[in-house]
């Protein structure tokens, strides 16, 4: 395998959405990831499905795992990945709380020769979340016609694959 590759490992949560399926934050993590990926021949590992999601903890079918199991975990994945060569690893988020990732990425690429971390939130990248924001404008999350959800889905495809392709440092 060559030093520079690259992969993407989506992470996303379960949690209830309404009338979703609880793993849609997965869902559309994974879907995202391997749709911007695809092109670029770049491998997506399977979601990593249960986050740290301390704030919807009153909600049936949650699974949240606490802060350092889950950041345990998450490290476990990336030191393997880089064990077999993988140097370039995006991770694309699909889920809010998970805001630890910051100082995981730190002292991974501090352990690690060569690594390099990506955290995609592809739901808040500049240009997808400009659309959101439009959609929502025009009325709730559930009525917006299927059109603007594509347009949604394509704008945050193409954040999501610039991401990939770098620049990396």
């Amino acid at each position: 395998m060559h030093v520079q590759a690259c992969c993407v490992l989506p992470i996303g949560s379960t949690e209830p959405h309404l009338y979703l399926n609880p793993a849609s934050d997965v869902q559309l993590a994974e879907g995202m990831a391997a749709e911007a990926a695809a092109p670029l021949q770049v491998p997506v590992l399977p979601s990593l499905a249960y986050g740290f999601t301390p704030t919807v903890t009153a909600f049936p079918a949650r699974v949240s795992l606490r802060l350092a199991p889950f950041l345990a975990l998450l490290g476990e994945r990336i030191a393997a990945l880089h064990a077999q060569g993988y140097r370039r690893i995006v991770l694309v988020n699909g889920h809010g709380c998970q805001a630890s990732f910051a100082a995981l990425a730190s002292a991974m690429t501090a352990e690690l020769p060569g690594l390099q971390l990506k955290l995609h939130h592809w739901w808040s990248a500049p240009r997808t979340a400009a659309c959101a924001r439009g959609l929502a404008a025009v009325g709730q999350a559930a009525a917006w016609p299927e059109a603007d959800l594509q347009e949604l889905w394509q704008v945050g495809v193409a954040e999501t694959r610039a991401q990939i392709q770098g620049p990396w440092r």
